[in-house]
């Protein structure tokens, strides 16, 4: 018995946890906390669709509190038809499928040259070992 309430306690407190993730949006990029200790964020998506070059951000500032930008969310850009390029800072370790589905304009993709997860030739994104990273893009 103990045993079961104790479960159900848990998966409460777990659940709990889940509705309460802390966005934050600057400069029309949300953002969700992924690591309060660490100050650590995934970039989930964008209020009005970016056009042209963007630059994501190593780090962004809210409310006096500086995060370091890590990661690039599932489908984060999907939908973007006027991007044409981006650029990765040295600070995003990982970047989930499809982060930039349906971004037809997309033709270049950078990255920072102190990144050690990703690197980037002639506008082509690679991981560590230069391998293409088509899931990046669409899959």
């Amino acid at each position: 018995m103990k045993k079961a309430l104790f479960t159900w306690i848990f998966a409460l407190l777990a659940s709990a946890s889940a509705w309460t993730q802390t966005f934050i949006t600057v400069d029309n990029l949300t953002y969700m906390q992924i690591d309060p200790t660490a100050n650590t964020v995934l970039l989930t998506y964008y209020e009005t669709a970016p056009t042209g070059a963007l630059d994501i951000p190593a780090t962004v500032t809210h409310n006096g509190r500086t995060y370091t930008v890590t990661s690039i969310g599932e489908q984060a850009f999907a939908g973007c038809n006027a991007l044409t390029q981006v650029t990765i800072p040295r600070s995003v370790i990982h970047i989930e499928t499809r982060a930039f589905d349906q971004c037809p304009a997309l033709t270049h993709i950078y990255v920072e040259s102190e990144n050690t997860a990703f690197s980037s030739e002639d506008g082509i994104l690679f991981n560590p070992n230069r391998s293409l990273e088509a899931d990046y893009l669409w899959s």
